[in-house]
C-alpha cells in the first residue's frame, strides 16, 4: 500500500497529458511558415513608449485567522458547564515556480481534531504562555493543468458532503501524500479523484531492530460534477482503509486517547480494523441572491459487523452577508473510528445522533459572528442521554 499513491499519481498524470492533443504536421508547417511581423518604428519622441518597471514579486504571502468563543455545554445529568475559549492560525505561503508551492501555518494548541485553548483552563491555570503546534507544512506542485500533488502535513485534499466532519474533523491536517486530479469532460461534465496515503503512526522495534506493519489512512474518492447555469450537482464514492489497527489500544493510534465511543475488547484493544465505504451527493442552486445547496452522505465500516453505520444530510443557505445551516447526522458506535471523528458533535464520540443549527452574519469582509446549537443524544446503542451544546463565535481573519 506504500507505493499505491505513486502508481495512482502516474497513471493520472498520463492520462491528463493524452487528453492534450499534439499539433499536426500540417499545423506545425504552417505556423513556421508564417511571415513574421515588420518590426514597429517609431515616428516621434511621443510614439516611444515609457520604459515600465517590473513590479517586485512578493516572496512570502501571509495569513491567518483569530477566533473567540463562547460555549455552554451540557451533558446529562451534568450541570452546564460555559467556558471561553480562543483559537489562532498564522501561515505564511511561497511561490517557489509556477507550478510550485509551499505553505507552513501554525496553530494553537496540540490536539489533531482542536486549537482551542480554554481561557483559565484548570488542567493549566495561572494565564500560562498557550502552546502553538506546526499545523500545516506541505508542498502543492501542479504538473498539469488537472493535476494537484501534496506532500507533508496538509489539509485534507478530500471532500465531504456538506462539510460534514464525521469521519473527519476538519482541524486535522494529514500528513503523508496525497492528490486531486480534476479532467473537464465538456462544458457542463467534470471527472475527479482525489486521495491519498496518510500517515497514522510509524512503527519499529528499537529494542530487536525489527521493522514493524505502520498504521496509515489510505484514502481515495471517485466522482463526477455536472454544472449548468445555476445548477450545481457533485456526486462520488470513496474508501478510506487504516491499516492494522485491529489488537492496538487507541492510545497508540494518538496519545492519551480512549476509545471515543468505539468497540474495545477486554484489553483495551480495538476487535477490528476501519475500512469505511462512503458515497455523497451535493446539489446546489442559485436564486437570485440566494445560494442554496441540499447534502446527503452514508459511511459504513466493512469491518465491523454491527453498529457499522453513519449519515448525515441537511441544508445550507447563503444570502448576501448572512448563511445559515442545518445538518441531522448519526453515527453509530463503531462506523468511524471515534479519535479522529468531528470533536463538537456529540462531544467527540461515536454513537451520537442528532441535529446542528448555525447561522452566520458577516460584519465585514474579514469579522463575522456565528451562533450554533447542537442538539445531541450520546450512547443511542444502549441508553441515550441529552447533550446539548451552544457556540458563539466571533471570527476575524487577516
Amino acid at each position: 500500500m506504500k507505493f499505491g499513491l505513486f502508481s495512482l499519481i502516474l497513471a493520472a498524470t498520463v492520462f491528463a497529458k493524452a487528453q492534450t492533443p499534439a499539433a499536426t504536421p500540417s499545423e506545425t508547417k504552417a505556423a513556421s511558415e508564417m511571415p513574421a511581423p515588420a518590426p514597429a518604428v517609431a515616428t516621434s519622441v511621443a510614439e516611444v513608449a515609457p520604459k515600465k518597471e517590473t513590479p517586485k514579486e512578493e516572496p512570502f504571502q501571509f495569513f491567518g485567522d483569530f477566533r473567540y468563543r463562547q460555549q455552554m455545554e451540557t451533558q446529562a445529568p451534568k450541570q452546564q458547564r460555559s467556558i471561553q475559549r480562543i483559537q489562532a492560525r498564522f501561515g505564511l505561503t511561497s511561490q517557489l515556480h509556477e507550478d510550485l508551492k509551499v505553505t507552513l501555518r501554525l496553530m494553537t494548541g496540540s490536539s489533531a481534531n482542536s486549537g482551542n485553548q480554554t481561557l483559565g483552563d484548570e488542567k493549566s491555570p495561572g494565564m500560562p504562555r498557550r502552546n502553538f503546534g506546526l499545523d500545516q507544512a506541505f508542498f502543492d506542485y501542479k504538473p498539469l493543468s488537472v493535476l494537484n500533488i501534496y506532500g507533508g502535513k496538509m489539509p485534507q485534499p478530500l471532500t465531504f458532503a456538506g462539510k460534514n466532519q464525521m469521519l473527519l474533523d476538519r482541524d486535522i491536517t494529514l500528513e503523508g501524500l496525497g492528490l486531486k486530479y480534476n479532467q473537464p469532460l465538456s462544458d457542463e461534465w467534470s471527472f475527479f479523484t482525489q486521495g491519498g496515503m496518510f500517515w497514522v503512526r510509524e512503527n519499529y522495534d528499537s529494542q530487536f531492530g525489527e521493522e514493524q506493519t505502520d498504521n496509515f489512512l489510505n484514502a481515495i474518492q471517485i466522482g463526477a460534477q455536472w454544472k449548468k447555469q445555476d445548477w450545481t450537482v457533485l456526486f462520488g464514492v470513496g474508501s478510506f482503509s487504516y491499516t492494522d489497527l485491529k489488537d492496538n489500544p487507541p492510545a497508540n493510534i494518538t496519545s492519551g486517547a480512549t476509545g471515543n465511543g468505539n468497540t474495545l475488547d477486554i484489553n483495551g484493544n480495538y476487535p477490528t480494523n476501519f475500512d469505511i465505504e462512503q458515497a455523497f451527493i451535493e446539489v446546489k442552486k442559485k436564486f437570485d441572491s440566494w445560494d442554496v445547496s441540499a447534502f446527503y452522505e452514508t459511511l459504513k465500516n466493512k469491518d465491523a459487523e454491527t453498529l457499522n453505520k453513519a449519515h448525515a444530510y441537511g441544508l445550507i443557505a447563503g444570502y448576501k452577508a448572512w448563511s445559515l445551516t442545518w445538518t441531522q447526522e448519526e453515527v453509530q458506535k463503531d462506523a468511524v473510528l471515534g479519535v479522529f471523528t468531528d470533536s463538537d458533535f456529540g462531544g467527540g464520540v461515536t454513537s451520537t445522533r442528532g441535529q446542528v443549527w448555525s447561522v452566520a452574519y458577516k460584519i465585514t469582509k474579514k469579522v463575522q459572528v456565528q451562533y450554533t446549537v447542537f442538539k445531541n443524544e450520546n450512547s443511542i446503542d444502549t441508553i441515550p442521554m441529552d447533550y446539548d451544546r451552544t457556540h458563539i463565535d466571533l471570527l476575524m481573519t487577516f
